[in-house]
């Protein structure tokens, strides 16, 4: 069976520098098996995503020499098949209504700055009726206790307790939005996913994801969880932080071919050129290990970003 990787970004913003070499090595890890790609915008969050991120993503990604097969995929235009698959799980009982917000988590729980937030079953119990009394509800799995084994392809076999790390999670919100729990696992079974590559951040989540696809007897598809790429202060990029966007670094004068170098040496590949196709005949998995700044002769970015001195 041919291989199907996905490239999976969210327009809630640009993407950085750590998008680039995640998104590299996801293609990297399909098309050297000669596999099919798909693009995914993971737009749920009507608030946050739009239009102009959008095509700065598809823009990113055609300057670095990324490409993809068939028509892209947007899970805002997918809610009727969200609904049709929260709504057999109803109908099995392996899920509830829940009234709780956040705010009324964190009282509960008073969780330290950066925990996350275990909830504690507030209306495991309750049996809201969600059809009679005109509220809005979000909907939870109800997790049992147990472990789920993730086996992955570049990090260690990790056993997740999920009902204590996180309880029951959220697939649908009383905003009437599907989580991204939710909507991840059932796209990448409707685009017939069959490997997954994306930072070790993400663990947690594939845990969740493995255990929503045994309630829908879906297969898992394979994982690679790569190490992150860290900022000069020992920090994980991320958007909310402004690491450099791939923009900022084209704007400032540098090359796609740079970027594509960079991330190749990352993964301990001998450098064949700058596009992307150059390094398809040879490619193995990176290291699983954080990437530091020290780690690569161009610094923690390529010689241009606008983060070098």
């Amino acid at each position: 069976m041919k291989s199907v990787g996905r490239l999976a970004p969210s327009p809630t913003g640009p993407l950085h520098l750590g998008h680039a070499f995640a998104f590299l090595q996801a293609w990297w890890t399909t098309r050297s098996q000669g596999g099919r790609v798909v693009l995914r915008m993971e737009d749920l969050d009507p608030e946050r995503c739009t239009l102009e991120f959008e095509r700065g993503i598809l823009l990113d990604l055609e300057w670095l020499g990324l490409d993809w097969d068939g028509p892209v995929l947007r899970q805002s235009e997918q809610f009727p098949r969200y609904r049709e698959v929260l709504a057999d799980l109803m109908s099995r009982d392996l899920t509830y209504a829940c009234r709780c917000s956040r705010r009324d988590i964190r009282l509960v729980l008073a969780p330290h700055p950066g925990e996350e937030l275990r909830y504690p079953g507030t209306c495991r119990e309750l049996e809201l009726n969600t059809s009679s009394d005109g509220k809005s509800y979000g909907q939870r799995l109800r997790v049992q206790a147990g472990s789920v084994l993730l086996q992955d392809r570049l990090q260690a076999p990790l056993e997740a307790e999920i009902a204590q790390e996180c309880g029951d999670f959220l697939l649908w919100t009383k905003a009437g939005l599907p989580s991204y729990q939710f909507a991840v696992t059932l796209d990448d079974h409707h685009q017939g996913i069959t490997e997954v590559v994306r930072g070790r951040d993400l663990l947690p989540s594939t845990a969740r994801q493995n255990l929503l696809r045994q309630h829908l007897n879906y297969p898992n598809p394979s994982t690679v969880h790569l190490g992150m790429i860290l900022d000069r202060q020992g920090q994980r990029l991320a958007k909310r932080t402004g690491a450099s966007s791939i923009a900022g670094f084209r704007e400032a004068g540098g090359q796609a071919g740079d970027l594509v170098i960079w991330a190749a040496e990352i993964a301990g590949l001998e450098s064949r050129g700058p596009a992307p196709g150059d390094y398809l005949s040879d490619y193995t998995l990176p290291p699983r290990e954080d990437w530091w700044p020290s780690q690569a002769s161009a610094g923690p970015f390529p010689p241009s970003s606008p983060q070098d001195p």
